[in-house]
C-alpha cells in the first residue's frame, strides 16, 4: 500500500517534531504494510515565501535521508507538499510542489469555507496539465453544495480522504461513506502527524472498509495511488450525483 499524505518530515511543520518521531511513524507504517510514503509538509502561500518553504523542505529531506543512510528501511519515499489553497499558487513553479516526478499536486482548502475561487483555480491547474488532488475532502463544509465534488471530479480533480474518518465513532464517517458510494473517493492517506496526533491506522481501516464495501474499493485506491506515483493519468469512475443533498 501507498500512503499519499503524511507529515513525517522532521522539524518542518506541525508533524514530526524530530527524527525519533519520523522513524516511529515510518516503522509503524511499514508494520501496517505500507511500501511507499509521500512526504507532504504544509505550505501556506499566504504566510511564507516559496523560497523559504523550499529551503526548509530541502533541509528536512536531507536530515531524513542522512538518517536513513545509517538506518535503512524497506519502504520507498517521494516528496511533495500539502499546498494550502490560494490563487497565488498559479504564479509559482508548480513542478516543485508536485509529487516529485509527476504533475500531481495536493491542495488543501480552508476548513471553514469553500473558497469562492476554488473551482476556478483547480480548473486552471488542470488546464495547465497538472492533476490536483483535493486532500481530506471530507473535512470541508459541502453539506449544502453536495454536487460540488461531482463537478470537480468531472473536471479531473482527484479526491483524497483521511483513513481515520471512516472508522465508527468519527463524526465524519457518514459523509465519507456517502462519498464512497457516489464514486467520489479516489485515494486515501493517513495525514499522520505523530503517534499521538493522527497515527497511521491502515490495518483497522482496511478491515472496516473490506467489511463494508469488499476488497474492491481499496484495491481501486491502491491502483490509483500507484498510477499517481508513475505520473500517469488516473481514469475514474463517473461520480453519481446527489439528488437531495449529501445527507438526504
Amino acid at each position: 500500500m501507498i500512503d499519499i499524505h503524511t507529515h513525517i518530515l522532521p522539524r518542518i511543520d506541525d508533524g514530526a517534531r524530530n527524527l525519533d518521531v519520523s522513524f516511529a511513524l515510518i516503522e509503524e507504517e511499514i508494520r501496517q504494510g505500507i511500501k511507499g510514503i509521500v512526504l507532504t509538509p504544509h505550505f501556506y502561500p499566504e504566510k511564507e515565501s516559496f523560497d523559504h518553504f523550499l529551503e526548509k523542505r530541502t533541509k528536512a529531506l536531507k536530515q531524513l535521508a542522512d538518517a536513513l543512510d545509517e538506518h535503512p528501511v524497506d519502504v520507498g519515499f517521494r516528496y511533495a507538499a500539502e499546498v494550502h489553497f490560494s490563487p497565488k499558487i498559479l504564479d509559482l513553479d508548480l513542478d516543485l510542489l508536485c509529487i516529485n516526478g509527476t504533475k500531481y499536486i495536493l491542495i488543501e482548502y480552508p476548513m471553514s469555507h469553500l473558497p469562492s475561487t476554488g473551482k476556478d483555480v483547480l480548473y486552471e491547474l488542470s488546464s495547465r496539465g497538472y492533476y490536483p488532488i483535493l486532500v481530506h475532502a471530507e473535512r470541508y463544509p459541502i453539506e449544502n453544495k453536495s454536487n460540488y465534488y461531482t463537478e470537480l471530479v468531472d473536471a479531473g480533480v482527484l479526491i483524497q480522504i483521511n483513513m481515520e474518518s471512516v472508522l465508527p465513532g468519527n463524526y465524519r464517517q457518514k459523509k465519507v461513506l456517502e462519498m464512497i458510494r457516489h464514486n467520489l473517493v479516489h485515494l486515501w492517506g493517513s495525514d499522520t502527524h505523530s503517534m499521538d496526533k493522527r497515527p497511521p491506522r491502515f490495518t483497522e481501516c482496511k478491515e472496516f472498509l473490506d467489511r463494508k464495501f469488499g476488497p474492491e474499493f481499496l484495491e481501486k485506491c491502491q491502483k490509483n495511488a500507484e498510477t499517481v506515483l508513475k505520473g500517469q493519468y488516473v481514469f475514474c469512475e463517473d461520480p453519481i450525483p446527489f439528488k437531495t443533498g449529501l445527507f438526504g
